[in-house]
């Protein structure tokens, strides 16, 4: 686990375009063996220069919502800290997760395990520009019973976007992202 930063630049010519038509620079992380990308963990409008930094701390909380491009989506439990070879245990009440050790787990992964009766999401969260941000929800919902090994990558993705909102759902084969590996 490690401290991570991209610097931009960008020309002024550069800066009045993006900004006056309404696009944003948008962030995010990649999950999974295939890099899937599905929130936009971070937009903002540019600058001459741009930092984002983050660190591969994670936390993961559940959500009954489920993966819908375009839409925010709205936790249901606080986020826990968590780490490799580490299970998140969503109880059946839907009250806050337990976290427990799973040595037969992958070097770089941890799973989310749902004991409610309804289907429920992952939302693993990493530190970006400072702060515990949501950066992935569950492609699927888990099923009651059923649970989701997380691989989380050093693997995160640059893309404009117009009228991107932080926390927004995206379909990564509707968007044209630029995936950087670390």
């Amino acid at each position: 686990m490690g401290d991570y930063t991209i610097n931009l630049s960008f020309t002024k010519e550069q800066v009045a375009e993006i900004n006056t038509q309404g696009f944003k620079l948008c962030f995010t992380s990649g999950v999974g063996s295939d890099s899937k990308f599905n929130v936009i963990a971070w937009s903002d409008t540019i600058a001459s220069t741009v930092q984002i930094t983050w660190r591969e701390d994670y936390q993961v909380a559940a959500t009954k919502d489920h993966f819908s491009a375009g839409v925010k989506f709205h936790i249901s439990t606080s986020p826990a800290d968590i780490e490799f070879k580490q299970v998140y245990t969503l109880p059946p009440d839907w009250t806050d997760g337990t976290i427990s050790q799973d040595s037969s787990l992958g070097d770089t992964s941890f799973k989310f395990v749902n004991q409610t009766d309804k289907t429920a999401s992952a939302v693993i969260y990493k530190l970006i520009q400072g702060k515990p941000t949501p950066f992935y929800i569950s492609q699927s919902p888990v099923f009651s019973q059923g649970n989701e090994v997380l691989t989380p990558k050093l693997e995160v993705a640059l893309w404009f976007q117009m009228n991107a909102e932080t926390g927004t759902m995206f379909s990564q084969n509707s968007t044209q992202i630029t995936p950087i590996d670390f």
